[in-house]
């Protein structure tokens, strides 16, 4: 009978133990449960990004790459007004080869590509030129003659004409040729001692093409353009050109050079 008392003694003793042990263990929250471990163990190891995001954000950056900056490094619009000096080798009419002759113009350039193309190379390769040529030779020294009798010849050249440039690398300069169209008026008088002088005049048809070399320098440097901005600071341009005049059955050369400014 003793041993059957110790022994339920002992058992009421170990139950009373392990409720102890259930009451003390923390509670669960309501949102957690088996549930919960189910879809853990569901997640994958690695997250996968949104696919649809990473394109967008790509073809994003790859537009902002094909955009030209090319106009905010030289932002020059490519208008050139230039005085043109030089040696016109006018085709003589007299069977004497040529007659050498002073010529000065003024040429309006237009460089409509860098207007219209935003590429850096294209940029510098179009332009466009509006010029009057003049040449004049008057007295017994112009095309000979006396001090009694003498003859004037004025030559004025009116062309339009387009050139294609190719930039030498990084330099300023470019090589160009050139072709156009306009029209040619001459007039020429003749002097007699004692008498009214008496003219002639007549416009034809005019044809251009030439080569040359330009060079465009800017007065301040690429780094203050991009400190301080474009606030309409020029360039200085410069040419040295070797053009021919074809009038009539007739072809005159000119050689020399114009120096201007580019804004």
């Amino acid at each position: 009978m003793r041993s059957l008392l110790v022994l339920a003694l002992l058992a009421s003793t170990a139950a009373y133990a392990q409720k102890r042990r259930g009451e003390d263990a923390p509670l669960p929250y309501d949102d957690q449960g088996d549930d919960d471990d189910d879809r853990r163990r569901d997640l994958p190891r690695r997250s996968e990004g949104d696919r649809e995001r990473g394109l967008e954000e790509t073809e994003v950056e790859r537009q902002d790459r094909e955009i030209s900056l090319a106009g905010e490094d030289d932002p020059n619009i490519g208008i050139s007004a230039e005085v043109i000096l030089g040696a016109n080798l006018l085709d003589s009419s007299r069977a004497q080869g040529v007659e050498p002759m002073f010529m000065g113009g003024i040429r309006i350039t237009w460089e409509w590509s860098r207007t219209l193309l935003s590429d850096e190379f294209w940029r510098e390769i179009f332009f466009a030129d509006v010029s009057w040529f003049g040449s004049t030779a008057r007295g017994p020294g112009g095309f000979g003659g006396t001090t009694d009798i003498f003859n004037s010849v004025n030559y004025h050249h009116f062309t339009l004409a387009q050139a294609f440039a190719y930039p030498l690398g990084r330099t300023p300069l470019s090589v160009y040729a050139q072709g156009g169209i306009g029209f040619s008026y001459q007039q020429s008088n003749i002097y007699i001692q004692g008498a009214d002088p008496v003219g002639i005049s007549a416009v034809r048809f005019l044809l251009q093409y030439g080569l040359g070399i330009r060079v465009r320098i800017h007065l301040v440097s690429e780094e203050v353009f991009r400190q301080q901005g474009y606030v309409g600071i020029p360039c200085i341009s410069f040419r040295i050109e070797v053009t021919r005049f074809r009038r009539a059955y007739m072809d005159d050369t000119f050689i020399g050079a114009s120096l201007g400014i580019t804004f």
